[in-house]
């Protein structure tokens, strides 16, 4: 599985999870969060390192990847933190215990994270670990 086929995996798991639950904000496209008067989730993947598998000749060669995604919910201050904390639940179970992709993409260590309001927004972080092995 390369970088790229783990990401659009991610994606798409999220997608189809997340249905119309509110709107997602994705990563380099159009979105006018200030403009909204209702909840909504912004979605967010980094690698973060990579190490050697196992050894052998070119071709051969196994890789472990590993990252995290980040799923920022945003609703409307006021509101109260119940609605932010459903959302939050929601996102969180997308990933808890998952794999993707034939089983080569692995989620762990899923939480959530309390931000608390800024601006118009209360905002809670889903932090979801991952691991997937590509192939030289």
């Amino acid at each position: 599985m390369t970088p790229d086929e783990a990401e659009k995996a991610i994606q798409s798991a999220f997608n189809t999870a997340w249905g119309t639950t509110t709107p997602i904000a994705w990563d380099n496209l159009d979105f006018d969060a200030e403009s909204r008067n209702d909840s909504w989730v912004r979605l967010n993947i980094q690698n973060t390192a990579g190490t050697i598998a196992s050894l052998g000749a070119p071709g051969t060669r196994g890789f472990r990847n590993f990252g995290t995604v980040f799923v920022q919910v945003f609703t409307p201050v006021g509101r109260g933190k119940s609605t932010n904390t459903v959302l939050a639940t929601t996102a969180r179970d997308v990933f808890r215990g998952q794999h993707l992709g034939m089983g080569s993409l692995w989620f762990r260590d899923v939480s959530i994270v309390n931000v608390g309001p800024d601006g118009k927004w209360y905002q809670q972080n889903v932090t979801a670990e991952f691991i997937y092995d590509d192939n030289e």
